[in-house]
């Protein structure tokens, strides 16, 4: 394996952890949806505290 895909795989590695944390801290917070308010959204449900 060469230096330049230890990289590669490191960068992705990276990536990808930061992308889930992302998630679990936004899912945290509970800063789901768009919190749009409009009850004809898709993801009306998502939205905090469930204002639709």
């Amino acid at each position: 394996m060469s230096p330049v895909d230890i990289v590669i795989i490191v960068a992705v590695s990276v990536a990808f952890v930061a992308a889930v944390t992302a998630i679990i801290v936004r899912k945290l917070r509970k800063k789901g949806g768009c919190d749009c308010g409009c009850s004809g959204c898709p993801h009306a449900g998502n939205c905090r505290g469930g204002k639709n």
